[in-house]
């Protein structure tokens, strides 16, 4: 999909889209700023002009986080392959050190195996446009956070 074929799709159908509970461009951000108002004609018609200088694909964050989870997963895991406490008593350190991180990510593994083989339901689907994703912003879910946030 095109990054145009995105924003044709914002503009007729809305930002949020079913998946986001919004009935128009402006429903999202309203809804948590009552006072906040736009011109969305206007906005329309701006967008509307300008839909020829948009790359013809756009990777959605979600695209890019996938992409980049192996190649920084595998460096992880090279990083803690080299830290082998058998072999150097500076990496026997290293490890020690982080023992309460190693604990927890051992937890985060295992709970996220657990969950691996879940089903798609209303609470986990997104739409074409990834914009429910896109909502969440670059916080911490609140769930990881708690289970990240537990006394060590």
């Amino acid at each position: 999909m095109s990054a145009s074929d995105q924003v044709v799709g914002m503009v007729s159908r809305g930002v949020g889209g079913a998946a986001c509970g919004a009935r128009s461009p402006g429903a999202v951000p309203t809804t948590w700023y009552p006072d906040l108002k736009f011109n969305w004609k206007k906005i329309r018609a701006a967008i509307q002009e300008h839909l020829d200088v948009l790359p013809d694909r756009y990777e959605y964050r979600s695209q890019r986080l996938r992409a980049r989870f192996r190649d920084d997963l595998c460096a992880f895991t090279r990083h803690l392959i080299l830290a082998d406490p058998q072999d150097l008593e500076s990496a026997a350190h290293v490890i020690q050190e982080h023992r309460h991180e190693r604990e927890y990510l051992a937890d985060l593994i295992a709970w996220r195996l657990k969950l691996q083989d879940h089903r798609p339901s209303e609470w986990n689907s997104d739409n074409a446009f990834y914009w429910r994703f896109a909502f969440l912003g670059r916080d911490v879910p609140p769930d990881t956070e708690e289970h990240g946030g537990r006394p060590v």
